[in-house]
C-alpha cells in the first residue's frame, strides 16, 4: 500500500513539472509591482549584509538595482503615452486627467444646455469636424 502512494505521489509531482514546464507564461508586472519588487529586495539586501551574508547581499542588491532600474523603465514609457494622448486626443474643456473640473458635478459643460456650445476650444464643433 505505501508504495502505491509513492508511485501515485511521483506521477503527480512528474505531471505539475511537466505542465509547469510546458506552458511557459510571461509575468506581467505594472510599474507599482516593479516599485515594490525592488523596495523588498533593497530591504533583503541591506539585511543580508548587515548579517554578514556578502553573497547574498551583494546578488539581491544587484537584483534590487535592475529592478528598480525597469521601474523606472516602465514610468518613463507610461509617462510618454499620457502625453501622446494628451497631444493626439484632446479633451473638452474641463476635463483634466479624467475628471470632471469647474462642471459642477454635471456631464456637460456650463452652458451646454442653453444653446451656447462652445466646449472645444471656443467652437461649437469638435477639432477635426470643422469645416
Amino acid at each position: 500500500m505505501m508504495g502505491l502512494r509513492r508511485i501515485v505521489a511521483g506521477v503527480l509531482a512528474a505531471i505539475v513539472l511537466a505542465a509547469g514546464l510546458a506552458l511557459p507564461t510571461q509575468a506581467l508586472a505594472r510599474c507599482t509591482g516593479r516599485r515594490t519588487t525592488a523596495a523588498v529586495l533593497g530591504g533583503v539586501a541591506a539585511y543580508s549584509l548587515i548579517k554578514g551574508h556578502t553573497t547574498t547581499g551583494v546578488l539581491t542588491g544587484a537584483g534590487a538595482a535592475y529592478a528598480y532600474h525597469r521601474y523606472r523603465q516602465c514610468r518613463h514609457r507610461r509617462h510618454r503615452r499620457v502625453r501622446y494622448h494628451r497631444i493626439v486626443h484632446r479633451r473638452p474643456p474641463g476635463f483634466s486627467r479624467g475628471r470632471k473640473v469647474g462642471w459642477r458635478g454635471r456631464s456637460v459643460p456650463p452652458g451646454w444646455t442653453r444653446g451656447r456650445k462652445v466646449g472645444w476650444h471656443g467652437r461649437s464643433v469638435p477639432p477635426g469636424h470643422r469645416r
